[in-house]
């Protein structure tokens, strides 16, 4: 039985609101179940595109990776996984197979094609964003509302912070995995675990490279009570 796993993504907490989540996932149920297929997981996000601001998008690509050679990521449109082009060839080197519903040929070309696309097209909607209020601020208009300046830093503030913790979390706890699992090896010193680490992009909670000493540490605190160095 073929294995998918599904994500879905819309821009503001409006959207979430409306109908384009669950349009998002009546397509993919569909089709999973016409294929006779196994959705093994969902993931959400109520988020832009922005690169490096998404966690959802990085559990569904890690439960894709566990579930195996055989399992697709699978998403509705392709905009809804990506405007980078940059990111989908770092999925292509990781293995991960995708498939967008609105090119369900599942031809590797075809969607290479449209996340370029979607690239320009993302590219494009920012510069017409940034010319109409380069235009309104040279004509004089405020841009926003002054009232709620202080409202929407503050919030926004909070969001990034949660944000940062719960991505910190998620590769902190995906390193701690991949530390213990290698280290059950004995060819596997701390040293060939950093190595490995930062060849895989998996990065520190921080989301920097990996070295010996910080993989010792992690070790040392989550997996063991003794150095085996």
């Amino acid at each position: 039985m073929k294995k998918y796993v599904a994500y879905y993504r819309v821009s503001t907490k409006r959207q979430n609101e409306g109908l384009s989540l669950d349009d998002q996932q009546q397509q993919v149920r569909a089709f999973v179940a016409s294929k006779s297929g196994e959705l093994v997981g969902e993931y959400t996000e109520v988020e832009s595109a922005r690169k490096g601001t998404r966690i959802a998008i990085h559990q569904a690509i890690e439960a894709c990776k566990e579930s195996g050679r055989d399992c697709t990521l699978i998403i509705s449109k392709m905009d809804r996984l990506t405007r980078d082009a940059s990111f989908w060839y770092v999925l292509k080197s990781e293995g991960v197979k995708v498939l967008s519903l609105d090119n369900n040929s599942e031809n590797e070309l075809m969607t290479g094609m449209l996340v370029l696309i979607a690239d320009i097209e993302g590219k494009r909607i920012r510069d017409r964003v940034i010319n109409i209020t380069k235009y309104r601020m040279n004509r004089g208009d405020i841009i926003g509302n002054p009232n709620k300046l202080n409202e929407y830093r503050s919030k926004a503030i909070e969001k990034a912070r949660e944000k940062k913790n719960a991505l910190a979390a998620f590769r902190n706890h995906k390193a701690i995995m991949d530390i213990g699992a290698l280290r059950n090896d004995a060819n596997y010193t701390f040293a060939k675990i950093a190595e490995h680490l930062n060849r895989s992009k998996t990065t520190t909670s921080r989301g920097n490279k990996w070295s010996a000493k910080q993989v010792q540490v992690i070790y040392l605190r989550h997996c063991s009570s003794s150095s085996n160095s």
